[in-house]
């Protein structure tokens, strides 16, 4: 019998392989967007984050068209620039004489996809720019924020270093050009300018710039197009087209027609994804504003996001991979959460009532001769062991891994807090631990550790060495409620003298173990 349950137990485990658990991986701070939502009218702005799309060591992918609003601005700022996770955002000056400078940096929760900002509740300011008249371009190298500004008739490169904006080694920028776009990809940063016939790329390699000038066989005057990023050293353009629109890559050597998308709105904010070669677009139509949130979980300041339209456009493979709505509800429903709460709160009522409520007098213990309590690391082994055959059983059946069955428990590695599959797995345990304890004395786990559940009243004295008896059904049945349905209770018998849990003291039982094999039942 005992090597049947090990069988059991081998086979329970080889079936766990079917559960895929979570790949780790580095976290790709290039895979991270932001961008700056506004409603087409409005002076206001929404700052956005848009999560990356592949795994990362503290966030699952966030699905496509997934966006997470930041932070409510009063004004939309003049420039944005970005270095993974952190966002630089520059402020006209209205009526001061300098630049305002504010950072936000985005912090992941541990749950699924979900991250938020830091610092929470505001802002967080660098020095401002001064002595400038424009800022014409905002990214970051190196980590550094780098502005391009102009000050009467010159431009000049600066860098934030060391707490202070000092000039850098600036661009030779054409006099008949207008610089379009600022930008940077992994370490290189990149200054467009666009010419009545041309545009000129301007790219910062080591301490050298570099200039390259795109073909000017373009089949659509320049006026019409709008740059939106640069992609492996290529400008990427959006090109109206008739009733479409164009994505255009522009090189040195040639350019290349990507793929059509449906017209975009404005305003338009874009960001290119560079690990995984996403553009992402986003707009919001003015009569599609609504009051939503972003996330309907309890927060102490609630975003509302007014993004409503979102493309995301592969690069590599030329076609849209995303058309539609934005994708801005948590991961994590509140009404899981209410639930979740619901279910700790009558926990920790049956925990109380059941730990509080004094045993019944007069339950002698006595152990069959030869045998003894348990000590509590085989215990906890054998509970695993008898754990993991429910668990193994819901995911098989329900198509999920082990991690998805365990719920709260793992909610930093898969975000759900669905409670369903691992109740029916502790039911499961419930009813296999059950008959087995009452028919054989032992469960899987306890047949594999080489322990026994038997009784431990008057009439187990008399019995001959080696010799046990097992619980009643309706005794084994309520010994492992209590254990499987009240782990708190459960845990007590790690700690207690005697070792033994409510459970068993209810039942009369007790968890034992000898090194002479073998056992055998009255």
């Amino acid at each position: 019998m005992r090597r049947l349950f090990t069988l059991l137990i081998m086979l329970c485990a080889a079936a766990s392989t079917h559960a895929q658990l979570p790949a780790a991986s580095g976290t790709d701070d290039e895979s991270h967007g932001w961008l700056i939502a506004q409603v087409p009218g409005e002076k206001s702005a929404t700052l956005v984050h848009v999560p990356p799309r592949i795994p990362t060591t503290m966030a699952v992918p966030s699905v496509a068209g997934r966006l997470k609003a930041a932070a409510s601005l009063s004004e939309a700022p003049i420039q944005l620039a970005a270095d993974g996770t952190t966002v630089f955002m520059i402020f006209d000056k209205g009526e001061g004489e300098s630049f305002e400078v504010a950072q936000l940096t985005a912090i992941p929760t541990g749950i699924q996809d979900n991250w938020v900002r830091e610092p929470r509740d505001r802002l967080r300011f660098l020095p401002s720019i001064e002595n400038a008249d424009a800022v014409l371009g905002f990214a970051t190298a190196g980590g550094r924020p780098t502005a391009l500004v102009e000050a009467g008739q010159s431009k000049r490169l600066l860098s934030l270093e060391a707490g202070e904006w000092t000039e850098s080694g600036s661009p030779a920028l054409l006099t008949d050009s207008t610089v379009v776009l600022v930008c940077s990809e992994p370490k290189r940063l990149h200054v467009v300018e666009r010419t009545e016939n041309r545009f000129v790329i301007n790219t910062l390699s080591g301490d050298t710039w570099q200039s390259i000038e795109l073909t000017d066989a373009v089949p659509f005057p320049l006026e019409t197009v709008q740059p939106v990023g640069v992609y492996c050293g290529e400008l990427v353009c959006i090109v109206p087209a008739g009733t479409r629109h164009e994505i255009w890559s522009l090189g040195e050597q040639d350019l290349m027609r990507l793929g059509t998308i449906d017209p975009p709105g404005s305003p338009l904010a874009a960001t290119v994804l560079h690990s995984t070669g996403r553009l992402v677009l986003a707009w919001t139509n003015a009569d599609e504003r609504t009051g939503e949130v972003e996330s309907g979980l309890p927060a102490p300041r609630e975003v509302s996001n007014p993004i409503r339209r979102v493309i995301e456009f592969s690069l590599i493979e030329g076609r849209t991979v995303y058309a539609g709505r934005a994708v801005v509800s948590s991961p994590v429903k509140q009404s899981e959460f209410r639930n979740l709460a619901f279910l700790m709160m009558l926990l920790m009522g049956l925990v109380l009532l059941v730990v509080l409520r004094p045993p019944a007098d007069g339950a002698a213990v006595s152990l069959p001769p030869g045998l003894a309590i348990a000590g509590p690391g085989r215990r906890t082994l054998a509970t695993f062991f008898d754990g993991l055959v429910g668990v193994v059983i819901v995911a098989r059946a329900l198509d999920l891994t082990v991690l998805e069955v365990l719920g709260p428990f793992a909610v930093p590695a898969t975000g759900r807090l669905d409670i369903g599959p691992l109740l029916v797995a502790l039911l499961i345990n419930v009813f296999h631990c059950s008959v087995g304890e009452a028919v054989f004395g032992r469960s899987i786990g306890k047949s594999f550790m080489g322990l026994i559940v038997a009784r431990v009243d008057a009439s187990s004295a008399g019995l001959p060495e080696g010799q046990f008896r097992p619980p009643a059904p309706f005794r084994s049945l309520g010994r492992n409620l209590i254990k499987w349905l009240l782990p708190p209770v459960a845990m007590l018998a790690l700690s207690d003298p005697g070792g033994r849990h409510r459970g068993d003291l209810l039942a009369q039982t007790a968890v034992l173990g000898r090194a002479n094999p073998p056992l055998s039942d009255d």
